[in-house]
């Protein structure tokens, strides 16, 4: 069990560090803060959707 729950942290931060990544990528091209602040809502919503989900998959689990 301990060591499914650190691949969702690992996968977590993955996600987190791809997100970062790509709002500095597209920070650096675009000069557009409209385009940045949707980029970040995006990312945002994806990591809070996958981590949601885990905890889902944690607690039927658990039952």
């Amino acid at each position: 069990m301990s060591l499914k729950f650190n691949k969702h942290i690992v996968m977590i931060l993955c996600w987190s560090f791809i997100f970062v990544a790509s709002v500095i990528l597209l920070a650096k091209v675009s000069k557009s803060s409209q385009v940045i602040s949707s980029t970040i809502t995006l990312g945002a919503s994806v990591i809070g959707m996958t981590d949601h989900i885990l905890a889902i998959r944690r607690k039927k689990k658990m039952k």
